[in-house]
């Protein structure tokens, strides 16, 4: 019997070598977004004196460093669909989930993020070499023991579970994007959004019209033109401010509005999703105590 490992459960604890914890640093931060707030709630205008000089912005709070402390090998499946990197980083592209690999190694990411050093039971694209590829450990399930060790038929089964599982909760995002899609100008912030954006990007157009007529000038001409230039990326400066501010607008909007766009009748109702749901409905319950808790 193959025994589970919950990664979250044991992938990554403090490292000694912090000196304060995560939670002293969450309330010294809040308590700096507060006063940050007083601040700007009763502002303050000089009419004497030099012009106020814009304040340093505050240094970043430290990092929390984590280390891992789970098994250095062993196996496990994909559990979601997820995109799989090479050991130098680059992104090969998504995987599909209920893909079985064992995993010889650990990489650390940024925060309590980490990487299995993975290599696949199965190529992971036609002719594709089995490995060595990186996981994310927060799309994976581990479980004990060697894989030639476990039952095949447990393996299957898991990797069957995972499979459906994945590709349900696929289709309820690519549904979800679609009704997103044909909703965005519900969200009073679109058009904003989408205008400032366009006169962003025809700055930049336009900035790389001015730049090789300039370097193709001399004279009075090139320097016309790289004042232009210059002109034009002061004001590039205040268009992307713009274009960040509405487009932060928008997807805040969306965050607090949206909520759940495709509903689960809705959702029965899809075909493509109703059968991937049916097939993981049909296995959990004969893999109790091997599945990993649900997220909140």
């Amino acid at each position: 019997m193959a025994c589970f490992f919950a990664a979250g459960a044991f992938a990554a604890r403090p490292s000694s070598r912090n000196f304060r914890s995560l939670a002293d640093r969450k309330k010294a931060e809040q308590r700096r977004v507060e006063r940050e707030e007083a601040v700007f709630e009763e502002p303050v205008f000089e009419t004497e004196g030099p012009a106020s000089r814009t304040p340093p912005p505050p240094p970043p709070p430290p990092r929390e460093k984590f280390v891992y402390n789970g098994p250095r090998t062993g196996w496990g499946i994909l559990a979601e669909q997820a995109p799989h990197y090479t050991p130098q980083g680059k992104n090969l592209g998504k995987l599909s989930a209920g893909r079985v690999f064992t995993y010889d190694g650990v990489r650390n990411g940024e925060g309590d993020r980490f990487f299995y050093v993975v290599t696949f039971r199965d190529p992971p694209a036609p002719g594709a070499p089995l490995g060595p590829y990186l996981l994310d450990s927060a799309c994976t399930a581990l479980y004990g023991g060697k894989l030639e060790d476990a039952r095949p038929a447990l393996v299957e089964r898991l990797s069957a579970y995972f499979a459906a599982r994945g590709a349900a909760e696929a289709r309820r995002a690519e549904l979800a994007a679609k009704r997103l899609d044909a909703q965005k100008e519900r969200n009073p912030h679109y058009r904003a959004a989408r205008e400032s954006r366009r006169r962003y990007n025809e700055s930049i157009e336009e900035a790389a019209r001015l730049e090789k007529e300039m370097n193709r000038s001399q004279g009075r001409r090139r320097e016309a033109l790289m004042d232009e230039l210059r002109e034009l990326k002061y004001r590039q400066q205040g268009l992307k401010s713009k274009m960040d501010g509405d487009t932060r607008a928008y997807q805040e909007w969306n965050g607090a509005n949206v909520g759940d766009v495709i509903k689960e009748e809705e959702l029965q109702r899809d075909e493509v999703y109703r059968e991937h749901d049916r097939k993981r409905r049909e296995l959990e319950p004969l893999l109790k105590g091997l599945l990993p808790p649900k997220r909140k």
